[in-house]
């Protein structure tokens, strides 16, 4: 795998909650789950906005991962940059 150079995009992961920011952080990827099933962002990712639910799991640039349980939220893809926002009321 050929080092990522400072010219190349990164993804960046910012997850909200009602009390504040929970995760605020580069990362490599990010996995999470839909009415439709598991799907996954990677950098590059099309642009979409998705009710997740389940849990998110966020690859870190060192190579481990962290898990954020999920009752019920919202990815939002835009760019290099994912948003997620959770306890929102259905």
């Amino acid at each position: 795998m050929a080092a990522q150079t400072n010219t190349e995009p990164r993804l960046y992961l910012k997850v909200i909650t009602r009390q504040g920011v929970l995760f605020d952080q580069e990362v490599r990827s990010i996995s999470s789950r839909n009415d439709v099933g598991k799907f996954d962002v990677l950098r590059k990712h099309a642009q979409f906005i998705s009710i997740i639910k389940d849990k998110v799991i966020v690859r870190l640039l060192d190579g481990s991962s962290a898990e954020v349980p999920v009752d019920n939220g919202i990815m939002r893809v835009k760019g290099e940059f994912v948003q997620v926002f959770l306890g929102i009321k259905q």
